[in-house]
């Protein structure tokens, strides 16, 4: 699991917090977006577009949950439903 705190207002912010924690092999990223206006849906599935495209997409694969938290409240719990 990894914590990454999304600061930027870019739709790469996204992309790249993603890319340095499934880098780091996470299963679980908890994208915190400290400021509202900081997160949109439309953004954050963008930036795993993005990441998707990118040469970095197998490592997406491994990637089963991302958690998007503003403030105290869950915005977007995106989970990789398992093959069957």
């Amino acid at each position: 699991m990894d914590i990454k705190a999304v600061e930027g207002s870019g739709t790469w912010t996204i992309c790249s917090k993603l890319r340095n924690a499934a880098k780091q092999n996470a299963k679980c990223v908890v994208l915190f977006f400290p400021e509202e206006e900081l997160f949109s849906p439309l953004r954050l599935s963008e930036g795993i577009r993005l990441l998707s495209s990118s040469a970095d997409r197998e490592k997406l694969s491994d990637l089963i949950r991302v958690l998007a938290i503003v403030g105290d409240r869950v915005k977007a719990d995106l989970t990789k439903k398992p093959p069957q």
